[in-house]
């Protein structure tokens, strides 16, 4: 008797090897995957930004209490740099950071800010 792999095993496990290559090829090239790690990255950055913002927040309401979204006219410290108005104090306090595209920064009433969807502050500015 002979050892060893007769052709038409060798023939069959290549084949299957080839299908499960290919199968494994077109899940890869799913463009939904790769876009909800994409979109995952930038809600974590996107976190991370309100993060800051929530810190830059507290620390203006410890200082300045009547502060809004309207103020343009206060100067901030920060770092003993003046800024005028909470818009101008809320870009320094991100610099350096990259918002991400597709994101803005909106300052809210109470003088907070945070970042959102571009395109769900315009539908919420036409709603207004």
């Amino acid at each position: 008797m002979k050892k060893g792999i007769s052709l038409i095993v060798l023939v069959i496990t290549i084949i299957v090897m080839i299908i499960i290559a290919g199968a494994i090829i077109i899940s890869l090239n799913s463009t939904s995957v790769i876009e909800k790690a994409n979109d995952a990255v930038t809600k974590t950055d996107v976190g991370t930004l309100n993060d800051k913002l929530t810190l830059a927040y507290v620390d203006v309401k410890a200082t300045y209490p009547t502060t809004s979204k309207f103020d343009t006219t206060t100067k901030y410290t920060i770092n003993g740099a003046e800024h005028t108005g909470i818009v101008a104090y809320y870009n320094t306090a991100l610099t350096g950071v990259t918002i991400p595209t597709g994101y803005s920064l909106e300052v809210l009433e109470n003088g907070s800010a945070q970042i959102v969807e571009t395109a769900k502050l315009n539908a919420d500015r036409l709603n207004k």
